[in-house]
């Protein structure tokens, strides 16, 4: 990777530097952990990380630390927009 190409998007809008957390998020974006409440919709936690890791060894996708983090951040989006549109603040 160059600097370059961390400012130059591809023609799908992701950078070339986040395509692999991308991709693993997509991946495994059905493996959400919840917790029940009796009054009101499930909150979402997280990505069940069992399930996630056994979703991209299926998948043959291997990422590293760096990666992963990018995932995490992108994991907190999705947590933060699934709880909102349920009522969760």
């Amino acid at each position: 990777m160059t600097p370059e190409d961390l400012g130059k998007p591809d023609r799908q809008g992701v950078w070339v530097m986040h395509e692999a957390a991308v991709s693993a998020f997509l991946v495994v974006a059905t493996q959400w952990r919840e917790v029940a409440n009796r009054d009101g919709p499930a909150r979402v936690t997280g990505l069940d990380y069992t399930a996630a890791k056994a979703g991209l060894e299926m998948a043959g996708i291997t990422i590293g630390p760096d990666d992963f983090t990018r995932l995490r951040i992108i994991e907190s989006g999705a947590v933060a927009a699934m709880n909102e549109e349920r009522g969760w603040r």
